[in-house]
């Protein structure tokens, strides 16, 4: 059984994309195009969305920390009293929104008042945050407040 064409009446036959007299496009034709361009405009417009949020929006907070860890660490690796005295950072379990900076043997070997010094350049770098400085072996040596 065929269809009929909505310009000329004449008989469609299923599966033909428009009529083979008048070459009108079938109904199902133009609500399937017209399917198309919702879905691509509104791929478009998700895309978008997710750009602008990317963009203009401002990191996670969590993300924002991963970035002034590797800053740090990056900055403490190029500084003569940090290098070598450094192990690591992170976001300490307790209390929370502290850092936690590893300290290596070196700083321990240290005199108290060099640690201090360092203690203090820790300190700055994280102006606004606390600071727990930990040993090699994972014990709290010294709480910085800012």
């Amino acid at each position: 059984m065929a269809r009929r064409c909505e310009g000329c009446g004449a008989a469609v036959p299923w599966g033909t994309p428009q009529c083979l007299q008048c070459g009108a496009r079938t109904v199902w034709w133009r609500a399937l195009s017209g399917f198309g361009i919702l879905v691509g405009v509104g791929t478009a417009l998700v895309v978008a969305i997710v750009i602008a949020r990317v963009w203009l929006l401002e990191p996670p907070p969590a993300v924002q920390m991963q970035q002034r860890i590797g800053d740090f660490l990056a900055r403490a690796g190029e500084e003569p009293l940090l290098h070598g005295r450094i192990a690591g950072a992170g976001r300490c379990r307790e209390p929370a929104g502290a850092m936690c900076v590893q300290v290596t043997a070196e700083f321990a070997a240290l005199a108290p008042a060099e640690q201090k010094r360092i203690a203090a350049a820790i300190e700055a770098a994280w102006a606004g945050t606390p600071v727990r400085l930990v040993s090699s072996d994972g014990r709290i040596i010294e709480e910085v407040s800012p």
